[in-house]
């Protein structure tokens, strides 16, 4: 199972709590990660166990997984 860094992992958060207000599964496509992923998150988030940064992330603390991922989803967008 891959292991998200806090950034990436409150990134996805943000877009589904924030003013983005986006679906799980519409998240999970974008990213290429589980939906069960990021219910798991959301569930962990609401139990407070938990807590979500709402700065971005810049791209040197990213892992290299996360910044293809996050290349891979910017590019889909624009087309």
């Amino acid at each position: 199972m891959p292991r998200y860094s806090d950034q990436f992992r409150n990134k996805i958060i943000q877009k589904m709590i924030g003013p983005e207000r986006r679906s799980a599964p519409d998240l999970a496509k974008e990213y290429g990660i589980s939906v069960a992923t990021i219910y798991g998150w959301k569930s962990k988030l609401k139990d407070g166990t938990l807590s979500v940064m709402s700065r971005e992330s810049s791209s040197n603390e990213r892992s290299p997984s996360e910044k293809l991922i996050s290349t891979r989803s910017e590019e889909s967008r624009r087309r």
